[in-house]
C-alpha cells in the first residue's frame, strides 16, 4: 500500500518545490506584475525627490503608495485595453497643480497615470447593492472611529444609494487583480482602498493586491 502512495508523495512535494521557486524573487524588484517588473530602483526615483517633502516616518508609506500606484496602474491598464474602455490621457499638469509639484516630477507621472486608468474603471461600473460583509466593513471602521448606534439600526442606511458604486468598483478591481500574476516583495503588504464617503467622512473597502514572494539571500 505505502509503495503505492510514494509515487503520489513525490510528485506533491515536486508541486510544492516548483511552486516554491516560481515564487522566489530578487530583492531588488519591489513586484512583479504578469511579465513585467517593479524595480525599487524606479520607486526610489519617486520617493528620493520627496525625501525633503514629507517627513521620514513618511517614507515607507509613501513607498507602499507608489508600488500601489503602479501595480493598479499595469493591472488596471491591461484590462481597461481587454474590455475596450477608453482610459484618457495622464494630466499632469492639472495634477502637480494640485498637490503642489511641477508636472514632470516623477510622483505626478506615476500618480497622473494611475488615476487615468483608475477614472476609466471607475466609469464603467454600475451600483451593485451591497452585501452584509460590505456593510459591516463599513460599520465597523465608523464605529472604530466613535460611532455607538447599533449595526441592525444602521443597516438600513448603508444601502445602494450610499455603498453601490465603492463596493461595485472594489468588485471589479478584486476581479482585475486576482486575473494578474502579482507578486510582492515582502516588504511591501498592500491593500488598496476604496473610498467610501459616509456624511462629512471616509471609510473605505479594502482590495489586497497580490502575495508575498521569497526573496532571493545572497
Amino acid at each position: 500500500m505505502n509503495a503505492r502512495r510514494l509515487p503520489v508523495i513525490a510528485v506533491l512535494g515536486l508541486l510544492a518545490l516548483a511552486g516554491l521557486a516560481a515564487c522566489r524573487a530578487d530583492p531588488a524588484v519591489a513586484a512583479y506584475v504578469d511579465d513585467q517588473r517593479i524595480t525599487e530602483a524606479e520607486v526610489d526615483q519617486v520617493t528620493d525627490q520627496l525625501r525633503e517633502l514629507v517627513e521620514p516616518s513618511q517614507l515607507s508609506a509613501l513607498r507602499d503608495q507608489v508600488v500601489e500606484m503602479r501595480v493598479l496602474t499595469e493591472v488596471a491598464g491591461g484590462y481597461a485595453e481587454q474590455a475596450g474602455l477608453t482610459v484618457p490621457a495622464p494630466d499632469p499638469a492639472q495634477l502637480g497643480a494640485g498637490v503642489g509639484l511641477p508636472p514632470d516630477h516623477p510622483y505626478v507621472q506615476v500618480r497622473a497615470g494611475f488615476e487615468a486608468v483608475m477614472g476609466a474603471l471607475r466609469g464603467s461600473v454600475a451600483p451593485v447593492p451591497p452585501t452584509e460583509a460590505d456593510q459591516r466593513e463599513v460599520y465597523d471602521q465608523l464605529a472604530a472611529e466613535g460611532l455607538t448606534v447599533p449595526f441592525e439600526q444602521v443597516r438600513p442606511d448603508l444601502n445602494e444609494q450610499l455603498l453601490g458604486e465603492p463596493v461595485a468598483l472594489r468588485n471589479l478591481l478584486i476581479d482585475v487583480v486576482g486575473r494578474a500574476d502579482i507578486r510582492l516583495n515582502p516588504r511591501y503588504d498592500l491593500v488598496h482602498l476604496v473610498p467610501v464617503t459616509v456624511g462629512n467622512g471616509q471609510v473605505w473597502l479594502g482590495v489586497p493586491l497580490g502575495e508575498s514572494a521569497v526573496v532571493e539571500s545572497g
